[in-house]
């Protein structure tokens, strides 16, 4: 069972109990206790034409009707920044599917910050096989390799902008996601950050942590448990330790702010 070897990073602990079948050229299908579930393999930079192949094989199982899932082996060494958030758009957008990616490898530059950010989707589920690992640094490619070399001054320079402007978020997000001080300053001066499995789910579980705070998701998620408390007691239990975690509040404070007590001394005139 290649489950064993497989990390669950998903909020709501789903679990996917099939043995892991046989690839079938790029589209293959594996056992689960809903029947068989639609496999696809990624393994390539991110550009046009890998993504277009992506999206394809992704809105065919969409467009079937068939399936209501897909599970996609994950793996990347970076590419075209635009290319990339093609598809994070597409799968934000999604409908009527669910997405397991299975990280099988190295997800590197715009691979690691594509499967980040979309970690927070209700819609997706992030799991870390054996073998994974990211690489984290900052953006250099925005459009295309031939940016940086361009003989027209006035694009080279609107490219080196955008970059700045790009790597700028990209470093709100550094400081947010449980890295040490070490990798913080060798990413923040242009160096590679490599992390291991572990850290990598560290990595996923403190940036879903902050996005939900950040967003204020979990407190409106808390919120909507404090209505049905007698079922969801676990729940209401992690978003308080959750958020006294990250930030030393109680979400109960900010849900029902203390009322300031009034003063018996009267006010002298």
């Amino acid at each position: 069972m290649m489950n064993n070897d497989l990390h669950n990073i998903n909020r709501n602990n789903k679990s996917n109990n099939g043995e892991i079948g046989q690839i079938d050229g790029i589209i293959g299908s594996h056992s689960s206790n809903s029947g068989k579930i639609p496999l696809l393999h990624f393994n390539d930079r991110f550009n046009s034409y890998s993504i277009q192949n992506i999206i394809r094989g992704i809105e065919n199982i969409r467009v079937n009707g068939t399936h209501k899932k897909v599970t996609i082996y994950f793996r990347s060494p970076g590419g075209i920044l635009n290319d990339m958030w093609t598809l994070i758009d597409y799968i934000e957008r999604l409908e009527g599917l669910d997405v397991t990616f299975i990280v099988d490898g190295y997800i590197c530059s715009a691979g690691f910050w594509s499967i980040l950010l979309v970690s927070t989707l209700p819609h997706v589920d992030i799991k870390l096989g054996y073998g994974a690992a990211a690489m984290i640094h900052l953006a250099d490619v925005i459009l295309s390799v031939r940016d940086e070399y361009s003989d027209n001054p006035n694009h080279t320079k609107f490219v080196k902008e955008r970059i700045t402007r790009v790597n700028t978020d990209f470093m709100h997000v550094v400081y947010n996601i449980g890295l040490t001080e070490e990798q913080i300053k060798a990413i923040r001066s242009g160096q590679d950050v490599y992390l291991h499995r572990d850290q990598l789910v560290d990595t996923l579980r403190e940036y879903y942590d902050w996005w939900a705070i950040d967003s204020g998701t979990l407190v409106n998620n808390y919120q909507d448990v404090l209505h049905r408390i007698e079922h969801l007691k676990e729940k209401k239990k992690m978003y308080e330790t959750t958020y006294l975690r990250a930030t030393g509040k109680k979400i109960t404070d900010v849900v029902n702010p203390p009322s300031k007590k009034k003063s018996n001394k009267k006010e002298v005139k």
